[in-house]
């Protein structure tokens, strides 16, 4: 089971803004707003880490530890986004 954390940052603080398994719940929140990063986890591990840059999305990691997974679920995440 993927678990999708939307976190908000703005300099030092860091605050996590929402936890589930629903992703269309997630994508709702993260596209909301430029600061906000979405974490998919699985086991325990993040697979991988988005950055919403003013509707440009990056990978902030994950993709390192698990390629095929973590990249795979980037390009879903952001083609669903656009």
């Amino acid at each position: 089971m993927l678990i999708y954390t939307v976190m908000f940052y703005c300099y030092a603080d860091t605050e996590l803004m929402l936890a589930t398994t629903e992703r269309t719940e997630a994508l709702e929140l993260f596209k909301s707003c430029s600061d906000f990063s979405l974490q998919v986890w699985d086991k325990g591990e993040v697979i991988t880490d988005i950055w919403n840059h003013y509707g440009d999305y990056e990978s902030n990691g994950g993709l390192e530890r698990y390629p095929e997974k973590g990249q795979q679920l980037f390009k879903e995440i952001v083609e669903q986004l656009q």
